[in-house]
Formats: structure tokens, C-alpha cells, sequence
């Protein structure tokens, strides 16, 4: 069963609901158009090419979940170089069906779509975000130089704990250097994304048993020492696709500001839904030529409730002029988009970092 949903606010509560096979956030897409198919019967289908599904429709959408334990980036790849023969097989099938074929390899936070060309060639994968409004677990550990401190030390040692074997649990990692005046819980530090607490604990558990990662603890002291033990969890999403801006910088630099924001008297979580689809849609009617760089946004929710933040808000861009720029932007277009925002929630002066990608499961040698 696939659904279109329209107008759905939270996308996990509609899941664990009506509990789809898959989900188009796009209601645009007429679901008539689409021929669905799965095992088991995608094996009676394709071992007939002289047995066409005889529809009108133009797409022949095949949605297959990967195996527990794989990256759908590490799947995506392994299905071409692996299957690749089936499905050239299958796109001269679909060829000579005339229907245009795409093979989805859904898991949340990530979807790939491998399509055919008119010459039955496998065209290029293209990995898209499908993270919106899907809650990770990220974590944050406050990080203090050591003596030994200089920047071509901190990407040595990063690339020797890219060498250790981290854990398939682990959606990314960051490292930010603060350039706010005043210190406070979000200055200098490492976070880690993962897709729940239990996997994040998990690997954890796995990183402490590990006598080689404990060498490397030691050994990186001196350059860095990083509160593992203490680490702030919290539960994070994306209200927005994060590339609809572009891409980030190929050298993994960005700019980051997280703003401490509580909800007003009376607000709640629907409230601030709604501002933030206001939000987004000040987003969209943003002409992308008048402006330049990557944007992407999220919150963060603390796992202590006892924190006197209710949310922190992320503003993420390709470095910290083009911040400056879309701050501008927002104080003189926002408009009714941020008085809403703004009615709803009160957020603090923003901590400013300098942020550096130190993990990428799609670029695992990233450096």
C-alpha cells in the first residue's frame, strides 16, 4: 500500500498509524499513473518479458527495503555493481513495454532512485535527502584542545578514527569551533547522528569494548579531548529538505548557528508546526537566484526535559558571510512568516560555529 497523504503535518505519527508500505510526500504525483510492484511478484514478472503488465500507466515504480545492516548508500552501489545485469534486464523489459521503469531502494532517512535510459543503460544513481520531518538521534560532546592542538593534527586524528570501523549505526559526524563571544553549552564540540538512541547506546557500548579505540583515546588527548561520557542528546529533524538550497561545499565547511528557544505561554507543538510551515513556505517563495550558498534548518529537542531550552533551532549555511546575507534576508522579507514564528517561540542570541564534516557514510575516506 503506498499513500499520498495531503497536507500531513507529522509524517512518523501518520505511519505508525495507517502503516503504509511506502510513502509519497508528493500528493501531487496521481497514484493512477504508477504500476507498484514487489516480490514476490517481481520474480514471476520479470522472468517473462511476454508478460506485460497490460496498463495505461507510464511508470513502473519497484520498491525494494535493504537488508538489516546496510547503508541504503552502501545498497545502492552494491546493486549496480552486483545486479547490474538484471537491471539492464529489467529496463529492456520496460523498455519494450514502453513505460518508464524506476527502481526505488527505500530506508528512511535515505531513498535512491536507478531509472533506464531509451538505450536500456543503466542511468547514474542520484542519492536523495528524504530525511524531512524524520526524527535521528544526535548527540553533542563538548570538546577542549589539547597541547598538541594545530589543524593538520586534528585531521590526522580525525582520519585515524575514520579507520577504527565505526559503527553501520552511524548517519554522520561534525565538528564545530566556535567563534561567539561568550562560551556556553554550544561551543566547541562533536556531534554524531544516529537514527535512534538504542543503535547510538549500542555503539557506544561497542566503542568502549573496543581495545583499539581506547588506544586512540589516549593517543588523541593531547590533541583533543572530547567529553564522550557526558555527551546531550536530543532528538533532531529536518522540517525541510536540506538541499533544496544545493549542495554543501565539497570540503565539508559550512557555518552553523544554534539558537536556545523557548515555546511562549500557551504554545505548543501544533502551534509551532504551523509557524514552521509558514516558514517553509517563505522558504519556497524565495528566488534562489538573488541568493547565494547552502541553507538548510533544523531542530534539535533535548532528551533532558529538564533543560530550560524547549528546542534548539539550526541554521546551517555554506560559511558565515552568506549567513550574515539570509539573516538580512529574514529581517527584511520574513514578514508574516516571522511574526507567526516569532509569536510562537522565543529563541535567545544564536551560538555561531565554523563547522567541518568529519564523517560521511557516502564519502567514508572524507577528509
Amino acid at each position: 500500500v503506498i499513500c499520498f497523504p495531503k497536507e500531513i503535518k507529522n509524517y512518523k505519527e501518520f505511519c505508525e498509524i495507517i502503516k503504509p508500505d511506502a510513502v509519497g510526500i508528493d500528493y501531487n504525483v496521481d497514484p493512477k499513473k504508477i504500476i507498484p510492484m514487489g516480490c514476490p511478484f517481481f520474480d514471476t514478472f520479470f522472468q517473462d518479458d511476454k508478460n506485460p503488465v497490460n496498463s495505461k500507466n507510464e511508470y513502473i515504480l519497484l520498491a525494494i527495503a535493504p537488508f538489516p545492516g546496510y547503508y541504503t548508500r552502501q545498497l545502492s552501489t552494491q546493486m549496480q555493481i552486483e545486479f547490474e545485469n538484471t537491471i539492464k534486464k529489467i529496463c529492456e523489459i520496460t523498455t519494450k513495454m514502453n513505460k518508464k521503469f524506476k527502481l526505488a531502494l527505500l530506508s528512511v532517512p535515505f531513498l535512491f532512485v536507478i531509472s533506464c535510459s531509451e538505450s536500456n543503460e543503466v542511468q547514474e544513481s542520484k542519492p536523495a535527502w528524504d530525511a524531512t520531518n524524520y526524527t535521528m538521534y544526535n548527540e553533542f560532546m563538548q570538546c577542549t584542545a589539547g597541547e598538541e592542538y594545530s589543524q593538520d593534527a586534528l585531521n590526522s586524528m580525525i582520519a585515524s578514527w575514520r579507520d577504527l570501523g565505526l559503527s553501520e549505526s552511524l548517519l554522520g559526524g561534525w565538528g564545530y569551533v566556535s567563534v561567539s563571544p561568550e562560551q556556553s553549552a554550544f561551543n566547541n564540540y562533536w556531534e554524531l547522528s544516529w537514527s535512534s538512541k538504542e543503535e547510538a547506546d549500542a555503539a557506544w557500548a561497542e566503542w568502549i569494548a573496543n581495545e583499539d579505540a581506547m588506544v586512540w583515546n589516549e593517543e588523541s588527548s593531547t590533541i583533543l579531548q572530547c567529553d564522550g561520557e557526558n555527551r546531550d542528546g536530543y532528538d533532531f529533524i529536518f522540517p525541510y529538505d536540506p538541499y533544496e538550497f544545493g549542495e554543501a561545499p565539497e570540503d565539508g565547511s559550512f557555518a552553523a548557528a544554534f539558537s536556545p528557544c523557548t515555546l511562549n505561554e500557551g504554545m505548543g507543538q501544533e502551534d509551532l508546526n504551523q509557524a514552521l510551515i509558514s516558514y517553509n513556505a517563505w522558504l519556497d517563495a524565495i528566488d534562489k537566484s538573488q541568493v547565494s550558498g547552502f541553507y538548510a534548518y533544523g531542530l534539535y529537542i533535548p532528551e533532558d526535559k529538564t533543560q530550560a531550552e524547549d528546542f534548539w533551532f539550526g541554521n546551517f549555511h555554506e560559511n558565515l558571510a552568506t549567513m550574515t546575507e539570509g539573516n538580512e534576508l529574514w529581517e527584511a522579507t520574513g514578514g508574516d512568516a516571522k511574526v507567526e514564528l516569532e509569536s510562537v517561540s522565543t529563541c535567545g542570541e544564536p551560538e555561531v560555529s565554523n563547522g567541518q564534516v568529519f564523517f560521511d557514510p557516502a564519502k567514508p575516506d572524507f577528509s
